[in-house]
């Protein structure tokens, strides 16, 4: 049984300068809020201090003049206050190393306190050990919501023991805990492209800069003499893990009048009023085309993962609306991006509503348990 009233440690990428983790925290604080009545909320830290500031959350970890040594009284504290472990958001078993230690980490099994899984997905496994670690630690969850269909089948197929949920991406709830809209502008292109080498060892850079590069300069060809407006969209500005050199190569190929370059700061209600005032998104980050999704604007998937043509998958987008980048020759088929320009509908056969119907299982699921 889960309880409310009660005060919930937040794990996850949340505050790492991530605009689709930076929506989960803030969606998963809403959530927690709304249907649990969550007392108060934690998280390790945040690099920029305006994701939790803006969702209301304590952190443990707090850059400038703190001591390290504080930093670390202060989580052993929000530890022993916090009730549940709140698993929230995204890819997050995506090694051993990440099921093993949350699954050796016994606090949450003692003095009635519980795990929780929101919103997450599984897979590709490594090896055989790493998915039977990953059935291991979802077992000891009290509950686990499946943001896709691959994850949920698999779940069921393994036997996963935990009260499984088919929900869907929690991040699609964002403009119902935010309010407001943003206006929106005519024959504008949001972009957002990532570095896929930042995943491999070693990184090399220059690639994944050649072919920004590439595509921008195509892109550029592809809008000359229009009235088309470019916005470059690095969605996640972590040190290790930045869009922006991309961004900045891909935005060198366009006149300087019609192109516009947003980063996120970790302000997500900024960065998603910008993604909702396009008129058209093209997407290489997963949270791009979900956030476009969730904000009713027509978008096209640049694939370079498992995970983006499981969501594809999941809302039935049809396969003129997802490019696989990852084979050659990398780049998206223009003629494709100017067909999708033509159009202004977005074409997915699961609706906005029913899949925030879905995500907001990830909560009302816990409120039934209470």
């Amino acid at each position: 049984m889960i309880q409310s009233d009660k005060s919930f440690y937040l794990w996850g990428w949340g505050g790492n300068l991530n605009a689709g983790d930076d929506a989960f925290l803030y969606v998963t604080a809403w959530g927690l809020r709304r249907h649990l009545k969550a007392q108060r909320l934690f998280v390790d830290g945040d690099l920029s201090g305006l994701a939790t500031s803006r969702a209301g959350i304590s952190t443990a970890f707090r850059s400038g003049r703190s001591l390290p040594y504080l930093n670390r009284i202060r989580r052993h504290y929000y530890r022993a206050l916090a009730d549940y472990f709140v698993v929230a958001g995204g890819s997050l078993f995506t090694t051993i190393q990440d099921t093993l230690i949350l699954g050796t980490d016994t606090h949450w099994e003692r003095g009635g306190r519980g795990r929780i899984a929101l919103g997450i997905s599984v897979g590709p496994f490594r090896s055989v050990e790493h998915e039977r670690h990953t059935i291991a630690l979802l077992n000891s969850f009290k509950l686990t919501a499946l943001r896709d269909d691959f994850s949920y089948e698999w779940a069921v197929a393994s036997g996963v023991r935990s009260t499984i949920i088919r929900s869907f991406d929690i991040a699609v709830l964002l403009p119902l805990a935010l309010g407001g809209v943003a206006p929106r502008r005519d024959r504008t292109i949001g972009v957002s492209l990532l570095s896929p080498g930042n995943f491999r060892e070693p990184y090399q850079p220059e690639q994944d800069i050649r072919r920004a590069e590439q595509f921008g300069a195509g892109l550029a060809r592809l809008v000359k003499n229009t009235d088309w407006k470019i916005v470059a969209l690095s969605l996640c500005t972590h040190p290790k893990f930045s869009d922006e050199d991309v961004m900045s190569a891909f935005a060198r190929q366009f006149p300087r009048g019609i192109i516009e370059a947003v980063s996120h700061n970790g302000d997500i209600a900024k960065t998603f009023n910008v993604i909702r005032s396009c008129s058209h998104i093209i997407a290489m980050r997963l949270h791009g085309a979900i956030l476009a999704y969730a904000a009713g604007v027509p978008f096209h998937i640049l694939s370079y993962h498992d995970k983006c043509r499981q969501f594809a998958n999941t809302i039935g987008l049809p396969a003129d609306c997802l490019t696989d980048v990852t084979e050659p020759p990398y780049n998206p088929d223009l003629e494709a991006i100017r067909m999708f320009l033509s159009r202004s509908d977005l074409r997915a056969s699961l609706t906005l509503q029913d899949a925030q119907s879905r995500a907001l299982l990830s909560f009302s699921s816990l409120a039934a348990r209470t």
